[in-house]
């Protein structure tokens, strides 16, 4: 684990973009094949060295709550959108 019991994990996270987003065709596509719509497959890329492809998860806010709700290890203790973007901030706490 990250942290011991009491810990807290802190992170920010940005929604996918809706059926209006530049990405929309790729988020269908992942629907259709049962993934998330904000999984995406990268390598990242520096100074002609590249890392093996791996896949990388855009979480929509309902769906990191989801995730954690489900979680033995992890409880959501708090969760604040932000109020002009698709924006979110989390902190988890360990059980």
């Amino acid at each position: 684990m990250v942290t011991r019991p009491g810990g807290r994990l802190i992170g920010t996270g940005t929604d996918p973009g809706g059926d209006d987003s530049i990405h929309a065709a790729y988020h269908a596509w992942n629907v259709e094949r049962g993934r998330s719509r904000g999984q995406a497959r990268i390598r990242v890329r520096a100074a002609g060295i590249a890392t093996t492809w791996f896949d990388y998860w855009f979480p929509t806010s309902e769906e990191i709550t989801e995730v954690v709700a489900e979680s033995a290890c992890w409880a959501l203790e708090e969760l604040q959108r932000s109020p002009d973007g698709p924006g979110y901030a989390v902190i988890l706490l360990r059980r």
